[in-house]
C-alpha cells in the first residue's frame, strides 16, 4: 500500500501541533505572516508611527519598542487580539478551530479546545469573526444570481412568554437576508430589515456594474434595477427554476448552506448578531479555493480590530455592571443584583 503523501497545506491538527509548538514558536509564526515577506525576512513595523526603527525586548517575546516614539507595543498592537489576555497559542488554536469547521464551531467546543472558558471563547470568536467580515465596496459583473432567504421562526408556533419578549425586542418574525452571487466568483449577503425595492436600491445596486446580467426569481422588489441592467427572471410559481443559463440554483444553494449552518451549530441566532454568522458563513464559501493553510493566514493578515465585551453584548440585554465579571450577562439567582 502506497504511503500517503505530506501535505503542508492541508493543516491536519497533528501538522498544526507540530507548526506551532510552544509559545515562543507561535509568536515567531505571528511575526513572519503579520511582517514577513516572500523570503522569510521579518521586518516589524511599528503601529504608531509605520516606521521600521523597532528594537526587540530582550527577555519577553513578541514585545517591541518603537525607536522614534519610545512606546512599547506587542504583536497583538493593532490587531483583534489587541489588550486581550489569551496566549499565542490560545488564539492561533482558536483561529484554526474557525477555519478548518466551514459550518462553524460553537463557543463550547472552542472553550475546550483552546483551554479558556466558555465566555472568553465566545468573546474571542467574535473578535476573530472582525477578520472575516465582508468588503462592502466591491463591483461585480458577469452573471449575478440575486435572492433573498428568511430565518428563525414565527410567534405562531412561540410560547406566549416568547412572543412577548421577542415583541419587545422587535423580532418576532422571521428575519430578512438578501445577497447574491457572482458565478464564478464571490457571494456578498446581509441581514435587513425588511426585503423591499428601498433595500435593493441602498445595498444591491451600487454593487452591481453596468456590464452584469441580473438573475433573479419573479419577486417584484427586483424591477427597479430593469432600466439599467440586463434583467431575467426565472417564475418558481409557476415551477419554472431553470432557464437555459438562466436560474437561481447558485445563491439559493448558498441559503441552503448558511441554513444547515445554523441549524446544526449554533442552533438559534438573535437578529443582532445575524450578519456575524452571515460573514462568517461568506468567508468560508469565497475562500473554498484556497489551502486551508492560505485561509488560516489570511485571517491574521486581515487583521481585524479589537473589540469590546460591551460592543459584542446585544444592548437592552441584563448585564453585570461592576466587579469581575462586568458586562457579562446576568443569568440564574444573580438575576436581580447588580443589574446595569
Amino acid at each position: 500500500m502506497a504511503k500517503k503523501k505530506y501535505n503542508p497545506e492541508k493543516m491536519t491538527l497533528e501538522q498544526f501541533e507540530e507548526r506551532f509548538k510552544d509559545e515562543k514558536t507561535c509568536i515567531e509564526e505571528i511575526e513572519r505572516i503579520l511582517w514577513g515577506d516572500e523570503n522569510g525576512n521579518v521586518q516589524i513595523v511599528s503601529p504608531y508611527t509605520g516606521s521600521t526603527d523597532v528594537s526587540r525586548h530582550s527577555t519577553i517575546p513578541g514585545k517591541y519598542r518603537d525607536r522614534t516614539t519610545r512606546q512599547w507595543f506587542s504583536y497583538k498592537k493593532g490587531t483583534f487580539m489587541e489588550n486581550s489576555n489569551l496566549k499565542a497559542k490560545q488564539w492561533l488554536r482558536i483561529i484554526y478551530e474557525m477555519v478548518i469547521n466551514v459550518n462553524g464551531v460553537s463557543s463550547y467546543n472552542l472553550a475546550l479546545r483552546a483551554d479558556c472558558t466558555q465566555s472568553t471563547a465566545w468573546f474571542a470568536r467574535g473578535r476573530v469573526l472582525t477578520a472575516m467580515q465582508q468588503n462592502e465596496d466591491i463591483s461585480v459583473e458577469g452573471d449575478i444570481e440575486a435572492d433573498e432567504c428568511y430565518i428563525g421562526g414565527i410567534d405562531h408556533w412561540r410560547s406566549d412568554n416568547r412572543k412577548e419578549s421577542n415583541a419587545v425586542e422587535g423580532t418576532g418574525q422571521k428575519m430578512v437576508v438578501v445577497g447574491f452571487k457572482q458565478r464564478n466568483g464571490i457571494i456578498w449577503a446581509k441581514h435587513v430589515p425588511n426585503a423591499d425595492s428601498t433595500i435593493v436600491a441602498e445595498h444591491i445596486a451600487p454593487k452591481l456594474s453596468g456590464k452584469c446580467r441580473f438573475i433573479t426569481d419573479e419577486s417584484p422588489i427586483y424591477d427597479m434595477l430593469d432600466m439599467n441592467y440586463t434583467h431575467l427572471r426565472v417564475c418558481h410559481s409557476k415551477d419554472q427554476y431553470v432557464n437555459g443559463n438562466v436560474h437561481v440554483q447558485g445563491i439559493e444553494g448558498f441559503w441552503g448552506r448558511l441554513k444547515k449552518m445554523i441549524d446544526c451549530t449554533y442552533i438559534a441566532v438573535s437578529g443582532y448578531h445575524l450578519n456575524r454568522y452571515i460573514d462568517e458563513k461568506v468567508f468560508q464559501q469565497n475562500t473554498n479555493t484556497i489551502s486551508k493553510k492560505e485561509k488560516f493566514e489570511l485571517v491574521l493578515k486581515r487583521r481585524g480590530c479589537r473589540l469590546r465585551r460591551v460592543d459584542l453584548v446585544q444592548p437592552g440585554r441584563d448585564t453585570i455592571a461592576f466587579g469581575p465579571k462586568a458586562g457579562q450577562k446576568v443569568a440564574g439567582k444573580r438575576k436581580n443584583r447588580f443589574i446595569a
